[in-house]
């Protein structure tokens, strides 16, 4: 009874090695998997069969499995079935020892093995690293990974995108989709901060001119509100405008209570309605805040800059390692 040399996985982390007797490959496998061990390969340990594989490889370098390594893999990735890959690269094969492993090769993978286990039959050609190149390194995995997440589901991201965008802009288009929307913005960080700013500064101009140019204070807040594109904000404007001047009372004690305007614009408002120049005093809130604006872009703008580049550089160092890492381990199988 022939005898046969094997490796084999039992658990996740433990690799076995031994010889065990059975009368065919296909029986020798199957005691393996009744013991419960996952066969890496499995081979004749002697006899003809053994003494055929020997002579087979007397010749056969290094250069020449590399060569047969990449016509194989062009011709799969052509969509080639391997059998017939095989037989086109046997057929064109000048080498005659090469031909005839080849031709091995192909044979066993016909009697129904792995590519693996045919190509594991010449251990002295074929390496360990060869036969374990399925383990791609990590960044070649992940990009590969993104790639075929994209590739396979690229159109319904686009479709929820697009669905995304439909639904906010129909709760946006209600009012209380929009103040909620409105007050959401004014919470996050630095992104509140400069739609605070923009808005104040365009009301504060706003209604500083309308002033100047002799508007009634009722029908120039009315129109300096319209100004204010944040809902919350345009909402407690319109607030302070019914219960101040509407009923007669000062204007600033009305920003003293609103939870959106800043103190500072309700001192400044007070301050000029003391001194009968409410005009000249929202016009330095204006500037004050313009003023806050520009540094926060220029800030943002500065912040903002070395992080796409490190971005950039980060996705870019990806693809190239994912791109060198496996050619890298290659050349170095394969020396």
């Amino acid at each position: 009874m022939p005898t046969f040399v094997y490796r084999a996985k039992q658990g996740p982390g433990r690799t076995v090695e031994g010889e065990l007797n059975a009368p065919s490959h296909a029986e020798a496998v199957a005691s393996l998997d009744r013991q419960g061990y996952s066969p890496v390969w499995v081979r004749e340990k002697s006899g003809a069969d053994g003494v055929a594989r020997r002579r087979l490889r007397r010749g056969i370098g290094q250069r020449d499995v590399t060569v047969f390594t990449r016509q194989l893999a062009g011709l799969i990735k052509a969509g080639v079935p391997i059998l017939r890959a095989l037989s086109t690269i046997g057929d064109q094969t000048a080498h005659p020892a090469l031909r005839e492993v080849v031709a091995d090769v192909e044979r066993t993978i016909r009697d129904g093995r792995m590519l693996s286990e045919a190509l594991a039959r010449h251990p002295r050609l074929i390496s360990e690293l060869y036969l374990a190149m399925g383990q791609l390194p990590l960044a070649t995995r992940l990009l590969l990974g993104v790639s075929r997440f994209f590739a396979a589901y690229g159109f319904w991201l686009l479709l929820a995108g697009l669905l995304g965008w439909a639904v906010w802009r129909r709760w946006t288009a209600h009012e209380k989709g929009r103040l909620l929307t409105a007050a959401f913005l004014l919470r996050l960080p630095w992104v509140g901060a400069f739609v605070r700013q923009a808005n104040i500064a365009r009301f504060a101009r706003t209604l500083a001119l309308l002033l100047e140019a002799g508007v009634p204070i009722e029908r120039a807040l009315e129109l300096s509100a319209a100004t204010l594109r944040n809902a919350q904000l345009r909402a407690e404007m319109e607030d302070v405008r019914r219960q101040t001047v509407m009923q007669g009372r000062a204007f600033s004690s009305g920003l003293k209570g609103a939870r959106h305007f800043p103190a500072f614009v309700a001192s400044m408002a007070g301050v000029g309605e003391e001194s009968g120049r409410l005009e000249q005093a929202l016009a330095e809130v204006a500037a004050f805040y313009e003023k806050e604006m520009e540094q926060t872009s220029r800030l943002a703008t500065s912040l903002i800059e070395p992080v796409l580049i490190l971005a950039v550089g980060a996705v870019v160092g990806l693809i190239v390692a994912a791109m060198l890492l496996p050619i890298f381990e290659i050349g170095s199988g394969v020396r």
